[in-house]
Formats: structure tokens, C-alpha cells, sequence
């Protein structure tokens, strides 16, 4: 998972620096694709971190199912 972020947060560092934040042909207009462009890759990172975040919490709670079942006690008494 981290090999992951580490990929979307490359992306999110080119996005950056490889588009200007203004429009070349009118330096008062925003840009606004290489923002929208960049939200994506955010969004796609916190989504990674939730998924991680939710594996972990899976593993954790089978564990405890898993340890407090009734046939675990018995074969291991």
C-alpha cells in the first residue's frame, strides 16, 4: 500500500510543477484543470489511506473473533 501512495503522490508532484497555475494566454485566469487534475490525486490518496485503514481494522477484528472462539479455547487448553 505504501509503494502506492508513493506513486500517487509522484503524480501529484508533476501534476504541480508540470502546469502552471495560470492560463498562458491570460495570466488572470486560474488554471483550474491542473487543480481539478490534482483534487484526483488527493482524493485517490485518501481513499488508499481509508483502504489501508480498513484492512487493518479487518485483520484485527477477525483476530478477535478467531481468538475468542470456542473451538480455539478447546485446542489450545
Amino acid at each position: 500500500m505504501a509503494f502506492d501512495r508513493e506513486i500517487h503522490l509522484s503524480d501529484l508532484i508533476r501534476a504541480h510543477e508540470g502546469n502552471p497555475d495560470y492560463h498562458d494566454d491570460d495570466p488572470n485566469k486560474i488554471h483550474w484543470a491542473k487543480f481539478n487534475m490534482m483534487a484526483r490525486f488527493v482524493d485517490a490518496i485518501l481513499n488508499a489511506r481509508r483502504d489501508a485503514g480498513n484492512l487493518v481494522v479487518t485483520i484485527i477484528q477477525t483476530e478477535r473473533i478467531f481468538v475468542n472462539s470456542s473451538s480455539w479455547k478447546k485446542t489450545t487448553s
